[in-house]
């Protein structure tokens, strides 16, 4: 609940008083539209050089929502003083402020404060203070949340807040704390925006190559790198698995043309 107002009515006529209310609620709902978008990283010639230009784009991808909840207390900051003549009646609009950042290994820190407007009555009659109560919290999430880069975007609802003296002129609060906390990163995707004939190749003058690949390269790797398609390396070496491993040799019969 985002705010409360209430307003009283009162008729002396039938001793029986009106109270109105007015509520203010958020509702926080994610819709999530799945969309394939196929990109070309990379492209090659069995016959000629090509000349690639690449391009590349970056969108925020939300990584997931934690919800906590938690008891703040301590001592409240009053904008006007108390002593032991002062009850507290009731704590109108409360809300709370919060910042979120990384604390560590799977950890975040949650650094805020709950606020309310305080209806109090002492030997001067009933009047009102404003109350701020600060707080610190840690509290872990998922190791994926937190990996790589991670942008926070949090709010936070105050509740159940409640005052009470222990000490005269100190005024101890407590406090229920919703709080909500999205993940973000932001992906980069490079893809090509164009592609240009280069220069063919030259035959080769050798009946026979043996090629080394790299540990790990893949089909796309292998085949580019002997400028054949993958079909056509999948047919003359079926016994490839890939992605490669140490020591791999792959022999290449040049056939003229």
């Amino acid at each position: 609940m985002k705010s409360a107002n209430l307003s009283v009515e009162t008729s002396e006529e039938k001793n029986k008083s009106t109270v109105r209310a007015q509520l203010a609620f958020s509702v926080q709902i994610t819709q999530f539209t799945p969309e394939k978008i196929d990109f070309c990283t990379d492209a090659f010639s069995t016959k000629q050089q090509v000349l690639l230009r690449t391009e590349q784009k970056t969108y925020r991808r939300l990584k997931g929502i934690k919800t906590y909840v938690k008891k703040a207390e301590g001592i409240a900051a009053l904008n006007a003083p108390i002593d032991y003549t002062t009850s507290f009646l009731a704590a109108a609009l409360p809300k709370a402020e919060i910042e979120v950042k990384p604390a560590g290994e799977n950890a975040i820190e949650i650094e805020g404060a709950a606020s309310a407007r305080v209806i109090l009555t002492d030997k001067d009659g009933v009047r009102s203070a404003d109350m701020t109560l600060p707080f610190l919290f840690n509290e872990t999430c998922d190791a994926s949340l937190l990996s790589g880069e991670t942008e926070f975007e949090a709010e936070a609802i105050a509740c159940g807040i409640s005052l009470k003296q222990k000490k005269e002129g100190e005024a101890e609060a407590e406090a229920t704390i919703k709080i909500t906390v999205s993940f973000y990163e932001t992906v980069s995707v490079s893809y090509v925006a164009s592609a240009e004939e280069g220069e063919e190749y030259g035959e080769e003058t050798g009946a026979m190559s043996i090629f080394l690949p790299r540990c790990g390269d893949g089909l796309w790797e292998t085949a580019k790198a002997l400028r054949k398609t993958p079909e056509e390396l999948q047919r003359s070496n079926p016994d490839l698995t890939f992605p490669l491993k140490e020591k791999e040799r792959i022999l290449i019969y040049n056939r003229k043309q």
